[in-house]
């Protein structure tokens, strides 16, 4: 049952993201147009084209970014953490299916980002709590662990958490193994953007929480030729709109 719900909202994100509202849209203008006439394809085409070059263009994509993404501060307060402050890494996600157990081919390239820079908070005793689960075999956390041991934290200061399907499910999740009343003080590593919604999930369940964004998508374009589509525009408008949705889910369903 959880495989089939996780499929289900696979699919669900797939449809709401740009290429999926663009391919939904041909889809119906071609069977419209064949069984109706073309007057309410024509409506469908230009949709379609209209979804396809707003999210395409690096004005656009960069505008949805700044939209999601939070202004980075002139001082970390990440800065002011101590040697025990418990560094909480997400997972973003992995290549389940890929031949190798090398993390760094498994793991994405958002996953590698964020734990590769988690390591570099480390004050010699921090504690490490690698967050993120899998439909499959492989888990998030597994993979992640690797990583930071490579880097040189030792495994016994790092907690797996191999469960949790979401932001809000890796929360929850470690108020199970790190009770907030014990350790309220955290330091989250993420991604830029996915920060305000995993600063909001954790915060909710009692944590105060040191938000570390990495790799920010935010690069403000110049010129004419920012109205121009490119395929790597169009990644980021589909990882920015999604980020949207979800924290709007978020809001509304949970209040956070």
């Amino acid at each position: 049952m959880d495989w089939l719900n996780f499929t289900v909202t696979l699919f669900i994100d797939w449809l709401m993201q740009p290429m999926g509202i663009v391919f939904s849209c041909l889809l119906v203008a071609l069977l419209v147009g064949f069984r109706q006439g073309f007057a309410f394809s024509r409506a469908a085409l230009l949709s379609s084209v209209l979804v396809l070059w707003f999210s395409s263009t690096p004005i656009s994509a960069n505008w949805l970014v700044k939209q999601v993404e939070p202004a980075t501060p002139e001082v970390s307060c990440a800065t002011d953490i101590t040697s025990t402050t418990p560094v909480v890494v997400l997972g973003g996600a992995l290549h389940a299916y890929i031949s190798s157990d090398n993390p760094y081919e498994v793991l994405s390239r958002d996953s590698l980002q964020r734990t590769l820079h988690a390591a570099k908070l480390d004050k010699g005793e921090n504690p490490f709590y690698v967050l993120g689960g899998g439909v499959t075999s492989r888990k998030l956390a597994h993979y992640m662990e690797l990583v930071l041991m490579e880097q040189g934290i030792d495994s016994t200061r790092i907690t797996k958490e191999q469960r949790s399907l979401s932001t809000l499910g890796n929360a929850r999740e470690l108020s199970t193994v790190l009770p907030p009343t014990s350790e309220p003080a955290i330091i989250l590593v993420t991604s830029q953007l996915h920060l305000k919604r995993a600063e909001s999930a954790f915060e909710s369940q009692g944590y105060s929480v040191c938000g570390v964004g990495v790799g920010s998508l935010y690069a403000p374009s110049a010129g004419w030729v920012g109205w121009l589509p490119y395929a790597e525009s169009l990644l980021k408008s589909t990882l920015a709109w999604r980020e949207m949705l979800a924290s709007n889910w978020y809001q509304w369903r949970y209040n956070i």
